[in-house]
């Protein structure tokens, strides 16, 4: 059987012949398994970043919702009755 030349660039320079390659080792024993998870390993979680919104301060002239929230439901409690007769369509709620 006759081969071709390889070209130059595929050459090696000198006179050094190159050897046969040489077979990988056979794999350890174990090798290609994980080990076994440890209770609790890889749970660690990053810090929370930084919250924008931290540094944020309400307008001045802001309205609280939380005491007009409780004084309608305050109202709703105590008033149901008349406010129904007032609106029917509200005596779904009761």
């Amino acid at each position: 059987m006759k081969f071709k030349r390889k070209p130059r660039h595929w050459r090696h320079s000198g006179s050094v012949q190159p050897g046969p390659e040489e077979a990988p080792p056979p794999p350890a024993e174990g090798a290609g398994e994980e080990p076994p998870a440890l209770p609790g390993a890889g749970t660690v979680e990053p810090p929370p970043a930084a919250d924008p919104d931290a540094d944020w301060v309400p307008p001045r002239n802001a309205v609280p919702f939380g005491p007009f929230l409780a004084a309608g439901a305050l109202e709703w409690l105590w008033l149901q009755g008349w406010i129904v007769q007032l609106v029917p369509g509200l005596s779904i709620f009761r």
